[in-house]
């Protein structure tokens, strides 16, 4: 945790405004084109990430790329949703409250679940690889979010148009 204070010079009459959400956020769309895959995807991914504002900018770069998301906050929600619906592909952060992507992923394993499971975390030292490949995922995407490693890993499991 940190404190940063800054004093900032703004025109007269001026207002700003933190970011709070990733909705009103625009991104110009030959930026988002040129890292994007040739061939557009469809499929439905779960995507589990306790973090709004990542959960919010990985499901806003997978469904510009054509697939249907659906968020959980949650390893243990996450399951649920796994055991309840079809799921072409799972993003499970390795850290989470409640049932963390580790154990989610353990989990889910044990009782059949055969589909690709995509862990997504910040802790990308071996002996982490090492873990989310012992409890059964499939492949590993390190945070930050680098879009294009993002669309490599989904393109691999997902079915072009």
């Amino acid at each position: 945790t940190f404190i940063l204070s800054m004093r900032l010079a703004r025109p007269e009459g001026t207002t700003f405004s933190l970011i709070e959400s990733l909705a009103g956020v625009k991104t110009r769309e030959r930026d988002v084109q040129s890292q994007m895959p040739v061939e557009k995807l469809s499929g439905h991914i779960l995507l589990a990430e306790d973090n709004q504002l990542i959960q919010q900018f990985v499901q806003r770069l997978l469904e510009k790329i054509g697939a249907t998301v659906t968020p959980a906050a949650n390893g243990r929600i996450a399951v649920e949703l796994a055991r309840n619906q079809q799921f072409d592909l799972i993003y499970m952060d390795m850290q989470m409250p409640e049932m963390s992507g580790v154990d989610a992923v353990e989990t889910l394993r044990a009782n059949h679940y055969t589909g690709p499971i995509v862990m997504l975390t910040a802790n990308v030292t071996l002996e982490d690889r090492a873990r989310c490949k012992e409890a059964g995922s499939d492949d590993f995407l390190a945070k930050p979010i680098d879009r294009q490693q993002l669309y490599k890993v989904t393109e691999k499991y997902m079915n072009k148009q």
